[in-house]
């Protein structure tokens, strides 16, 4: 082969090498903006479906306080409180009507709170009022009698009432017998045993526990009660705490 020959054969290989390169760049630029273009449609859909993904768990979110403020608003809507009712109605249509707020003595009336010996027992009553917004389910499995105010309620001794049920704005007395049989002698039970003073007061504490209409938010409401001792006065309420049944003290109220 002459070296004209080689030379134009040479050009020719050159130039469709030049052509084949440059259509492997075209084709490789072409894929790259294709990949390009996958990707981008790749990340929108990404992207929308991550913008929904946080849409869904805005309204998720928002449905959850839409349920709590509900539920709060639920909960407030049948929610008891109990409070001790220190004040009087007087029966008698000829009597004026007495709205007293200690525990003494009115005309066709008996006070909120008392308590006094009955052949060998002791006998008191407690009157409470519905304040709250629904009514209250009393559970009288649940209460108790602690003497002298102490940590301990009278074991298989609980409080009655004519009917457990006490709708809001309503009262009923929770009444107690202390029977002889948990005196120390068991032949008579007296208020001194009962309530046996601390040098100045005597003490007990009624503990009523109650739960809303739906049966739930058990609460144990105590009542700590006094009177000076060794006197005629009368009982009353210094102090009132609500618990729940874990022991969480949710408030607490004194009085005098």
């Amino acid at each position: 082969m002459s070296a004209e020959t080689w030379t134009a054969t040479a050009a020719v290989a050159t130039a469709l090498l030049a052509i084949a390169t440059g259509y492997l760049a075209w084709k490789t630029r072409s894929m790259a903006n294709e990949t390009k273009g996958v990707a981008e449609a790749t990340f929108e859909v990404a992207q929308a479906t991550l913008d929904e993904a946080k849409a869904v768990e805005r309204q998720s979110e928002q449905m959850e306080r839409q349920v709590a403020v509900s539920a709060e608003a639920l909960r407030a809507s049948v929610q008891p409180w109990l409070v001790w009712q220190p004040s009087f109605e007087v029966p008698s249509s000829s009597a004026p009507e007495a709205r007293r707020y200690d525990a003494l003595y009115s005309a066709g009336s008996h006070p909120a709170l008392d308590v006094r010996e009955k052949d060998d027992s002791v006998t008191g009553w407690l009157t409470v009022r519905n304040v709250g917004s629904g009514l209250a389910l009393l559970n009288m499995a649940e209460s108790g009698i602690f003497p002298k105010n102490g940590n301990a309620a009278y074991e298989n001794v609980h409080p009655t009432v004519i009917s457990p049920i006490l709708p809001p704005g309503e009262s009923v007395d929770v009444e107690f017998t202390i029977p002889a049989s948990q005196s120390p002698n068991r032949q008579k039970m007296t208020v001194l045993q009962f309530a046996g003073g601390d040098g100045v007061n005597e003490l007990f504490a009624l503990e009523l526990a109650y739960s809303d209409s739906l049966g739930s938010g058990l609460t144990l409401a105590k009542f700590r009660a006094h009177r000076k001792e060794s006197t005629n006065q009368p009982w009353t309420i210094f102090e009132v705490e609500y618990r729940l049944p874990n022991g969480e003290v949710v408030r607490t109220r004194r009085f005098g």
